[in-house]
């Protein structure tokens, strides 16, 4: 039978044309993937009996595929009978249930959840035990008073966060919540009045922090209306006094339109958040902090120039908005207070690149400045990354170099006429065919020669008659497909291809890294290296691929190849193509490797017939074609 989220697979994958992973549909539905699964195993049933069907793929995700005329009559049916279809009866969706009759209840009883859940005791039993194992994450247990029912016992701090996880979402940028005493209306004034208040002092605040401190306000209202507000003390907070007019103003014109008793322990609670979510934004100040930040960013940039061959020092508007964004963490630190990052999944997939430099980056400013930011706050750096190297690619230029056997004379002609037709070109220079091999030294995007020496380098343009009125065209086409110069059998060793069989990735991190110890290849430190890294951030991509990694001194660059003989699951995604990387920074010619990496998972095809060979030899051969 079709339930509401059933539906909401439907719509989602009706309006992608590509694959959608069943990471990105469970998070969507807030289930599990195997739960997604059997989802869409109900829906090919429902939709057997039209032209459509939802197929999946190894690695890639389920698709629709079938008549447009048949989805649009799918699409109406669903809509037409939507408040008929059947509410949502996952396990996920009863647990849910639970939680917020235990959130919102003083007391509740067994047969009372039965009842208003509509599932027996015994169902209802199991899902309480599987509640106790979550309130352990929060300092909270469950106890029962006779006659009166079940309740949440543990501190009112630890609870409140245990609400705040479990009974507000922010979706699409709006706040979303099943509490009673709060209506969509309300939510909306005091976001409102929020904004109105910092205004008053000149204050400003984004998107993610209104959201963060509203929720917390929200809660504040619920826990006062619940009548156990005076259970908030001794949070021992420090705040700005421009903060606590905010706060303060706000929640009195608040307890008077929405009929509530506002006490100063409230106001500190909402506080603990707001001392430093607002004053963050106050630019003009502590600059002495910014400036401390800035120098740890910017020794860190060294390191991730070495690593990636981009000099980001000289974006100014990345360090100091970088910068600015870690001293809000730092701030938020203070506090505990931690922001999930919606966002972290398409990150990672999107910009896979960036998020490992802003890992490195994170290891240095963990360094320096005494933190730790998690996996969620790598993700955000990743961004500041990505925008740097838009802003690269803006600025950037495609390096060219002439081999003319006419003379330097015509090979400048040829020169110039680019420098007209093409945009963001850099002639390096025009140089004779004995003169090859030094063309090739000043590692060129592109070598155009009038003569055919096409097996010498990667990237070359023969250009048989340069007054040819096709030759700009070729040059466009050519810069265009052009590849990084990039030797794959200087960085691929038959030696460390493998294709084994394990059963999880704990089995490949305790065979590959002592294969590679044993025969003096890296050092016992490396191993504990890329353990750390890995524990910190998953290094798996959605295309059956993983990438560990990490930076190693006093031994050569080592990459392993490792083929499985059926995915495993890594994390959240299912892999079987391992390239497990000890880079050493120190070896420049091999900058290109990370980049390489990032274009090469990127091809789905390639991918789906790179797990099926049997020996290096059919590996390189795919690579080279």
């Amino acid at each position: 039978m079709i339930n509401k989220k059933k539906m909401e697979i439907f719509y989602y994958l009706n309006k992608k044309e590509d694959y959608t992973t069943s990471s990105e549909l469970s998070t969507l539905l807030n289930v599990s993937t195997k739960t997604v699964g059997r989802y869409i195993s109900d829906l090919n049933y429902y939709l057997k009996n039209y032209d459509i069907e939802i197929i999946s793929s190894r690695g890639l995700g389920y698709k629709i595929l079938g008549d447009k005329k048949d989805r649009l009559i799918v699409d109406a049916i669903f809509n037409k009978n939507n408040n008929s279809f059947l509410y949502d009866d996952s396990y996920e969706s009863r647990l849910t249930n639970l939680i917020r009759l235990f959130i919102i209840e003083e007391y509740i009883t067994i047969p009372v959840v039965s009842e208003k859940l509509n599932l027996s005791i015994s169902v209802i039993n199991k899902l309480i035990l599987d509640l106790k194992e979550i309130l352990k994450n929060y300092n909270l247990s469950i106890n029962s008073k006779p006659y009166y029912g079940s309740y949440i016992v543990g501190k009112e701090i630890d609870i409140r966060k245990f609400i705040s996880d479990y009974a507000i979402k922010i979706l699409d940028n709006k706040i979303v919540t099943n509490l009673p005493y709060m209506s969509e209306e309300e939510i909306t004034l005091i976001e409102d009045m929020l904004i109105s208040e910092l205004k008053n002092l000149g204050l400003m605040i984004f998107d993610k922090d209104l959201n963060f401190l509203v929720s917390k306000i929200i809660i504040s209202i619920f826990r006062i209306k619940q009548n156990v507000h005076n259970e908030v003390q001794n949070l021992n907070i420090q705040y700005k006094f421009h903060n606590y007019i905010v706060i303060n103003n706000l929640m009195t014109k608040l307890s008077h339109i929405l009929n509530f008793k506002v006490s100063q322990n409230e106001i500190f609670y909402i506080l603990k958040y707001c001392s430093v979510i607002v004053n963050g934004y106050k630019e003009n100040k502590n600059e002495n902090e910014l400036s401390k930040i800035i120098k740890v960013i910017d020794d860190g940039l060294n390191d991730i120039y070495f690593i990636s061959g981009k000099d980001y020092k000289k974006d100014n508007l990345f360090i100091n908005e970088l910068a600015r964004h870690i001293k809000r963490f730092l701030s938020r630190h203070k506090e505990n207070i931690v922001y999930k990052n919606s966002l972290l999944e398409d990150i990672k997939a999107k910009y896979l690149e960036e998020f490992n430099i802003a890992f490195f980056l994170a290891k240095k400013l963990n360094n320096l400045l005494n933190i730790t930011l998690n996996e969620d706050e790598i993700g955000y750096i990743a961004i500041y990354f990505a925008l740097a190297n838009e802003r690269l690619k803006i600025k950037s230029y495609k390096k060219i170099c002439i081999i003319c056997h006419y003379g330097l004379s015509t090979g400048w002609l040829l020169a110039e006429e680019i420098k007209q037709n093409i945009k963001n070109v850099d002639i390096l220079n025009v140089y004779p065919a004995k003169y090859l091999n030094l063309a090739i030294s000043k590692n060129p995007d592109l070598i155009i020669s009038t003569i055919d020496i096409q097996d010498k380098y990667e990237n070359i343009l023969y250009v048989n008659n340069i007054f040819a009125s096709n030759v700009i065209k070729d040059v466009k086409l050519a810069l265009q497909n052009s590849k990084s110069n990039f030797n794959i059998k200087s960085v691929f060793k038959e030696e460390l291809f493998f294709r084994i069989k394990v059963e999880n990735k704990s089995e490949i991190f305790e065979k590959i890294p002592i294969f590679l110890k044993n025969r003096n290849l890296i050092e016992e430190k490396d191993i504990n290296s890329i353990l750390d890294r890995e524990n910190i951030s998953s290094t798996e991509i959605d295309n059956l691929v993983a990438i560990p990694h990490t930076i190693i001194k006093n031994k050569k660059t080592a990459i392993c190849v490792i083929v499985l003989e059926k995915p495993i699951l890594w994390d959240k995604q299912e892999i079987q193509l391992i390239f497990m990387i000890f880079f050493n920074p120190e070896e420049k010619e091999k900058f290109s490797i990370f980049k390489y990496f990032y274009n090469l998972v990127k091809n789905k095809q390639l991918i789906q017939k790179l797990v099926k060979v049997n020996s290096f030899n059919e590996f390189l051969k795919l690579l080279n074609k």
